[in-house]
């Protein structure tokens, strides 16, 4: 049998009369809405206000770049709102250089490399996250992590991205993720549990295991 990320991938493996299914991205159980959001953003140093993140490592892919001029123009509709970057990485000077010269850095909190619980703090004081890119497995497990966290997540149209976004970003331009963050679109769907999943995995090995015909 096979298992894929996302359910787009499934037609790939048509045609070798195998089971395929899709396996979802598995949540630590510690991510989770936050008891006192208030509270907990005063814990980080955060402003108690309209909250936008982007939760990943500093690289090409990620599109930190096109975050950065998307927020720009965002704040011009909602001027209370402020930048959490979580993470590290390559691009990480490039994008602080960015986020001067756009008059931004007031605006712009660099919290840089979390992990374990404490990344899971810095997530549930966010409103909403913006994936601009997949990490390498195309889980789109930050997107997972997010809604768990009970945040909005807006997010490219790559990998299961789609699958678990709020409001999908049609393009990765400046305009389409300003559009897609002010749409105030939410999923409809949630994000299967743990147990879930793992019943269904056990399903699908025992399908696996069935003579073929």
């Amino acid at each position: 049998a096979y298992t894929v990320p996302a359910s787009h991938l499934m037609e790939k493996l048509e045609g070798r009369h195998r089971p395929v299914q899709v396996l979802p991205a598995l949540v630590d159980p510690m991510f989770e809405p936050a008891h006192d959001r208030k509270a907990l953003r005063r814990t980080l140093g955060l402003e108690d206000t309209h909250l936008v993140g982007m939760i990943s490592t500093f690289q090409q892919s990620r599109r930190h770049a096109l975050g950065v001029e998307a927020f720009a123009a965002f704040r011009q509709q909602r001027p209370e709102s402020r930048l959490v970057l979580v993470g590290d990485g390559a691009l990480l000077e490039a994008t602080r250089t960015q986020v001067s010269e756009r008059g931004l850095t007031k605006q712009v909190t660099f919290a840089g490399y979390q992990q374990g619980a404490d990344f899971a703090k810095w997530l549930q004081a966010l409103d909403e996250v913006w994936i601009l890119g997949l990490g390498n497995d195309w889980s789109a497990r930050a997107a997972a992590q997010a809604r768990a966290c009970g945040v909005r997540v807006v997010a490219v149209n790559e990998g299961a991205l789609p699958e678990l976004a709020d409001a999908k970003v049609e393009a990765p331009t400046v305009e389409a993720v300003v559009t897609a963050a002010l749409s105030g679109a939410t999923a409809g769907t949630r994000h299967p549990t743990n147990e879930h999943i793992a019943r269904d995995i056990l399903a699908l090995y025992q399908k696996a295991a069935e003579p073929r015909r």
